[in-house]
């Protein structure tokens, strides 16, 4: 008999007959099991994402093959799920040594086969809001919802939607030009790199692609240009036509709507009989699909164009359709009308905050590995030192590196052929002063040390220390006076401030490691200030 330990939340203390820990479909089936309740698991991503794998070897060197039907889902599971599985295997198998791969298998069940209709139900406010939006659709119950949701969709898309579904709508409406926007391929969840500003909005969005119209109905994602917005909402859409092949996608920027409503309504049908879409037309056009997508929705005007738009995301709420929403500002700065702003704090509304130097640092990196040649790491700092906060500028700077490079020959992307081929690309920055408050909580952080006790009496060495670097560092990065400087260190005396600066310099040139912090410090605050 086996015993389990608890893994989180999750209870897994099990007893289980003597078995075969080589044999990988038992193994996989126990696994299952746990996974199905792992905290770390939304039910969502179970059904959709780990149910689609199978195992394909179990070697003795303890290395566990699972097969997927593609390469989305494979790069899907290597970001978000690949720790609880080697964790839960390592377990089930009582081998510490496991590691586990993910490879195509094309004899995995693929997304055709897949079931949409066992995605869970959860559903946050919605019943609320569609009562709100639509007296008509009533109480329905989970499988009305499933039925409207799923089925009612295939009845809507032809068969031949289905098999590219992400130009599902493109295809069916070719002779009609919506100008819809194609669906970006290279925009996944896996290609999208997280960090504390964008982190809640990412995990949001799966959410959502996960169980669209079923969990966070709309989705309202915000933020400054250049940060991701479009990348996650062109994710959306791909996971969804990966995972709901029957689904119908729209993606569009509000501004081809009121577009193609203005076109519609500055002349007659009579005029172009056939060649100019009627409203009505319109009005299926984006009313008849599963999820919409809009990017841009700053740039929705006029009254008209607007109360269309106005009951067309009534329409799609209240048949439990996904609307995602981008926009470079938050709802409340839109000024849009208050029916609007209303109905989008019914959903979820996220923003998408600047990534920070060490986000930089890692987006470049994951552009770094489509490039024709390496680059180095001190090439990478360098350019996420001197790039602003637009994720675009940081790819075009990589672009541009990487062809300067390849004209020239160079084999490696070093920080010298870094320098000379985006010499003049980004904008020079106006570095704000340092400040000896910014110095003394950096120093602070770096020498686990209180503000109290920096600017305090004490003479215990592990405080003394830090703070004669903190005042060295005020004399070398500030304009301020040492009797400035004193004064900000609890009234100390200019001769002391003077006595701590000449202290660290003469330790400075015989000791590397002070050095090395001293520098290091100086980098963290240069930094900040930019």
């Amino acid at each position: 008999m086996t015993e389990y330990k608890k893994q989180g939340n999750v209870d897994i203390t099990t007893s289980v007959p003597q078995f075969d820990k080589n044999d990988m479909d038992y193994l996989w089936e126990k696994s299952l099991e746990i996974l199905e309740k792992h905290p770390d698991i939304p039910e969502s991503r179970y059904r959709s994402s780990i149910l689609r794998m199978s195992p394909l070897h179990f070697s003795e060197e303890g290395v566990f093959s699972l097969g997927v039907p593609n390469s989305f889902i494979q790069r899907l599971i290597e970001k978000m799920c690949l720790p609880p599985i080697v964790e839960t295997l390592r377990q089930v198998s009582e081998r510490d040594d496991l590691e586990v791969i993910i490879e195509l298998d094309e004899s995995t069940p693929s997304a055709s086969s897949y079931n949409a209709a066992s995605v869970p139900l959860d559903f946050p406010n919605q019943a609320d809001q569609a009562n709100s939006t639509n007296e008509e659709v009533g109480s329905l119950s989970p499988s009305d919802l499933i039925a409207s949701s799923v089925v009612g969709s295939m009845h809507s898309a032809p068969s031949h939607e289905k098999q590219n579904p992400q130009r599902s709508s493109t295809k069916a409406d070719t002779s009609n030009n919506f100008n819809d926007v194609t669906l970006d391929q290279k925009y996944d969840f896996a290609s999208f790199v997280t960090g504390d500003s964008n982190n809640f909005a990412c995990t949001s969005a799966l959410a959502v692609a996960e169980s669209p119209g079923l969990s966070y109905n709309p989705l309202f994602i915000w933020g400054a240009s250049g940060l991701g917005k479009t990348h996650l909402l062109h994710a959306i859409g791909n996971h969804v036509a990966e995972m709901y092949p029957e689904k119908r996608i729209v993606c569009t920027t509000a501004k081809n709507f009121v577009d193609q409503y203005v076109k519609r309504t500055a002349f007659g049908s009579n005029q172009y009989g056939e060649r100019v879409h009627s409203i009505e037309t319109m009005r299926n056009h984006y009313r008849n699909t599963d999820l919409l997508l809009i990017d841009d929705i700053q740039d929705l005007k006029g009254v008209e164009s607007t109360k269309q738009f106005f009951h067309t995301f009534n329409h799609l709420i209240s048949k439990r359709k996904q609307i995602v929403l981008v926009a470079d500002r938050s709802p409340e700065e839109l000024k849009l009308d208050e029916r609007f702003t209303s109905r989008f704090r019914s959903g979820l509304m996220v923003d998408v905050q600047p990534p920070t130097y060490e986000m930089r640092c890692a987006i470049l990196k994951n552009y770094a590995k489509g490039m024709s040649i390496p680059f180095t790491d001190d090439s990478i700092d360098y350019i996420a030192e001197k790039s602003s906060d637009n994720i675009r500028e940081l790819e075009g700077a990589l672009i541009r590196a990487n062809a300067w490079a390849t004209i020239n020959r160079q084999s490696t992307a070093t920080l010298a052929v870094v320098e000379k081929a985006i010499a003049g690309y980004f904008p020079e920055k106006e570095a704000r002063p340092i400040s000896i408050p910014s110095i003394q909580k950096e120093v602070c952080s770096y020498y686990g040390v209180t503000h109290v006790d920096l600017i305090g009496t004490k003479r215990k060495q592990e405080i003394v220390f830090p703070r004669h670097v903190a005042m060295f560092l005020c004399a070398e990065l500030t304009d301020s006076s040492t009797p400035q400087i004193g004064k900000s260190f609890g009234g100390k005396d200019h001769t002391t401030v003077m006595h701590a600066v000449d202290k660290i310099k003469k330790k400075m040139s015989a000791e590397n490691e002070l050095y090395d912090q001293i520098q290091y410090l100086t980098k963290i605050l240069r930094k900040k200030t930019m």
